[in-house]
């Protein structure tokens, strides 16, 4: 019998336990929830290394890896044989782990070229060099994010970018929201505009402002935002679902068939129609915009005054980026053949330069990368420059490489090496060409002013 009343006591015990603590855990969420009390910031912090940076392309593991080894996951293959009778380009700075990047040049080449991507620079991943016309390194840039917003967070890629003559660098640091940053020659910090920007940073023609896009890569309606380069603050918006309904008889903006559908558009390119191309191209007028979406194929060009679409065009490439405006007529893009792995013997998986003509409505292939070995399935970038040169940057290869149009013989290969017996180089994100008198501080260079550091 009083084994049965103490039964009967643990059962009483336990009801009323529950009748105390199922309200207490009730409220407790609801504070939760939306007090954001204890442990609110532990659930957020680990929600965000779960879930990832919303631009990147890593795995749960790889961002497990970058805690311990922040250079890991930008890490690329390459064929090592390419660059085994390179030069090797000596950096002021760098981490004991690598291995001098290596370079090859043939023939005339250009005053200065600015390189960006992971050079593992001390205390700075992410970084710029600025190198002479014998391959030689004059000026350095340190980019990292660990100054910004966040700063114990992992870092981001840094993609899209600008360099003004006077040597200042703005750029989108796209992880996390750090935003679009300045920074002047020195390294120093001008200004930051937080935010959820992402893949480009495209200036006007004189510099005052540059255009990035906003609410990050998979909404279905991106907005373009044009931010001035001297303050930081954005001046213009443009949502691009009223672009879609200011063109109601253009149907290339919204293919869903439910609103779940995301990484519809992915859009990764501004370009700003010059006043000096604008002859070029009398279906358009200067300060018109070319834009390019990756996930369906569609270049398109809009007035930003009056949001009007004045041209359109798919499937000139697969999940191309990139989109230019030539001095011939034509708009160019970087065709990365995103797909071509996925459908074995339908294409061969080299990158390359796809040419579109807005009059005959038609495009074609103008630079294959297949002579080069260039392939890079995402983030793949160009320029094409005096003469036949034409700029390659292939990212997933840790290569900038130049080629002659005509010919497809290379006249220049940077090569980001990291480990040349493993075959490993660092991951690269654009590159620039810039002539004699472009920039105002180089009779500074060498000068006892201060190296370039993080602020």
């Amino acid at each position: 019998m009083e084994r049965f009343l103490f039964k009967k006591c643990e059962v009483w015990c336990i009801l009323l336990l529950l009748l105390v603590l199922l309200p207490a855990v009730g409220y407790w969420g609801f504070a939760f929830a939306k007090y954001e009390v204890f442990p609110y910031s532990i659930y957020t912090e680990i929600k965000e290394f779960v879930e990832g940076d919303p631009m990147g392309r890593t795995t749960v593991w790889d961002r497990f890896r970058r805690e311990y080894d922040p250079v890991a996951t930008w890490i690329v293959n390459h064929d090592a044989n390419l660059s085994a009778d390179y030069k090797p380009v000596s950096l002021n700075e760098v981490a004991p782990t690598r291995e001098k990047p290596r370079v090859f040049m043939s023939g005339p080449q250009p005053a200065y070229r600015v390189l960006i991507g992971v050079f593992d620079m001390k205390d700075s991943l992410w970084g710029a060099v600025l190198l002479d016309r014998e391959g030689n390194v004059c000026h350095e840039w340190k980019l990292s994010g660990s100054d910004l917003r966040d700063p114990e967070g992992p870092e981001g890629i840094l993609y899209g970018a600008t360099i003004t003559p006077d040597g200042s660098i703005i750029y989108s640091k796209q992880d996390l929201g750090k935003g679009v940053v300045k920074r002047d020659r020195n390294g120093t910090i001008v200004w930051i505009n937080e935010g959820l920007y992402h893949h480009v940073v495209s200036p006007d023609e004189d510099f005052k402002h540059v255009w990035t896009f906003g609410r990050g890569p998979t909404v279905p309606f991106p907005e373009l935002v044009k931010i001035d380069s001297e303050t930081g603050r954005t001046v213009k918006t443009i949502a691009m679902e009223d672009v879609y309904k200011a063109n109601p008889h253009i149907h290339i903006f919204d293919h869903r068939t439910k609103d779940e559908i995301t990484n519809m558009p992915h859009p990764n390119d501004i370009e700003v129609l010059s006043s000096e191309l604008a002859s070029a191209f009398p279906m358009f007028k200067a300060g018109d915009l070319a834009i390019n979406y990756h996930m369906n194929g569609l270049v398109f060009v809009i007035d930003p005054e009056t949001l009007k679409v004045k041209f359109w065009y798919t499937g000139a490439g697969d999940g191309a980026h990139d989109v230019d405006f030539q001095e011939n007529g034509l708009l160019t893009i970087f065709n990365n053949n995103y797909r071509a792995g996925w459908h074995e013997g339908f294409q061969e998986k080299f990158s390359e330069i796809v040419a579109i003509s807005p009059v005959e409505h038609k495009h074609w292939v103008v630079v294959s990368g297949k002579q080069a070995n260039l392939v890079t399935r995402t983030n793949g970038r160009h320029q094409f420059r005096d003469g036949n040169c034409v700029m390659f940057d292939s990212a997933l290869q840790g290569r900038f490489t130049e080629l002659d149009s005509e010919t497809g013989r290379v006249t220049f290969d940077f090569v980001n090496v990291y480990n040349e017996n493993e075959g490993k180089a660092l991951l690269v994100s654009e590159s620039f060409q810039f002539p004699e008198g472009y920039f105002t501080f180089v009779d500074k260079i060498g000068s006892d002013e201060p190296k370039a550091s993080p602020q």
